[in-house]
């Protein structure tokens, strides 16, 4: 039974991978087997990898090896360079990088590449001027390169380089680009250059280029609303993500009103609720779920009710009183709120008796006068408060319809 790669990897059988990349004749394989060399990262893989550089001569051979290198541990680095160079490393961490900075400036594009990876992996920020230099480099495989290994340093100062590097010709660098700047973060001053890729034709550009702007500000606002009915569905939940994170950036002064601008444009959106509960569920930011509910109360849809109801039980002081504020302008919650207004929980039940008192629906009286004699004096004044409310709610449709 033929073995595969991955099992010779699992063993360490450097011996047979290195079988399979002399004998196999499909690219594919011979790259996933240098791949192996690289993660397994012994002596003998490690000479093979380099006999592979200098000496193969596919470029995308040599490409893989040099990239299966890039990625191994500083003790590999280390070696690869001796074997290279000739001469012996010592020093720390930041002499290593200067001999991969020198490296970019080798004719061989399977070098220029390996030691942009390499300098991302040391993570030295020495090595950013020269990377920042490399997203001009002739190659699109070493300006894919370098934008992951800024990314990988995250020295603010690559930011600008990076976002110029948005106009490259080549996806795949495009593509590098934006996920470095996710972890680097943008301002405001980037929103322009970044909301073009919006209408880029590859949803994955619109997804990561809508994600980076919910690490803008304000500005972003409106950029992000254009894409909140975009035909894929990824794109849509990340402008949906997006706008949520940006809630609590936005100054208090200006929250409001960003709030209703956002708020208006999201209540028509088809199906958009299920994509709010999704990101509710997922997330685990506090302020993120804060924002969540608040816009589940925006939307005032039927399926949120599950979802705040239980938030209302488990959550936090402050997510229960949003969760309250949302649910009461969800009026079909109140035959579900009124089936539980015994709750254990004292503060849950007191927040069932306010919401049923804001709703006004006449029907849950019954429920309302079961906590009339609550042992709780909080439940029994709130009950006592949405009873007169639901009384008077009564007077009003009796006056209407006599």
């Amino acid at each position: 039974m033929k073995v595969s790669i991955y099992e010779l990897e699992r063993k360490k059988d450097v011996e047979s991978i290195i079988k399979v990349l002399k004998s196999s004749k499909n690219t594919a394989v011979r790259a996933r087997a240098l791949e192996s060399l690289g993660n397994i990262g012994d002596k003998d893989a490690i000479r093979t990898l380099i006999d592979t550089i200098t000496s193969e001569t596919d470029d995308n051979l040599k490409i893989a090896a040099a990239e299966a290198i890039a990625w191994a541990d500083e003790t590999v680095l280390k070696t690869f360079v001796e074997k290279i160079s000739g001469q012996k490393i010592k020093g720390a961490k930041w002499v290593l990088a200067g001999h991969f900075i020198k490296l970019l400036n080798k004719p061989e594009v399977s070098f220029r590449t390996n030691a942009a990876i390499a300098l991302g992996r040391l993570g030295e920020k020495k090595a950013v001027k020269a990377l920042c230099g490399a997203l001009k480099d002739s190659s699109p495989k070493v300006r894919r390169a370098a934008a992951i290994a800024l990314g990988m340093i995250e020295d603010p100062s690559a930011i600008d380089p990076l976002v110029e590097t948005l106009h490259d010709s080549n996806p795949s660098v495009r593509l590098a680009v934006l996920e470095s700047l996710n972890d680097l973060g943008i301002s405001n001053k980037h929103v322009e250059e970044i909301s073009k890729c919006l209408k880029n034709s590859d949803p994955r550009i619109r997804e990561l280029a809508v994600l980076l702007l919910g690490k803008g500000g304000e500005s972003s606002v409106e950029p992000l609303l254009s894409v909140i009915n975009d035909n894929v569905r990824e794109v849509r939940v990340a402008s949906i993500h997006s706008l949520i994170e940006l809630l609590s950036k936005i100054p208090q002064s200006r929250s409001e009103d960003v709030r209703k601008e956002i708020s208006e444009k999201i209540r028509d959106i088809q199906n958009i609720a299920d994509i709010v509960i999704e990101i509710l569920e997922k997330s685990e930011n506090t302020s993120t779920r804060r924002n969540v509910v608040w816009v589940l109360g925006q939307l005032a849809d039927i399926r949120g009710i599950r979802v705040l109801i239980k938030i209302l039980e488990e959550g936090t002081p402050e997510e229960r009183r949003l969760a309250s504020t949302s649910l009461m302008k969800i009026p079909q919650s109140a035959k579900e709120l009124a089936s539980r207004i015994k709750h254990p929980d004292e503060e849950v039940r007191r927040l069932i008796c306010w919401i049923l008192g804001e709703i006004g629906d006449p029907s849950v009286k019954h429920a309302i006068e079961d906590v009339m004699e609550d042992p709780s004096d909080k439940v029994r004044s709130m009950a006592f408060q949405a009873m007169f409310k639901l009384k008077k709610v009564e007077k009003i449709n009796k006056g209407i319809t006599s």
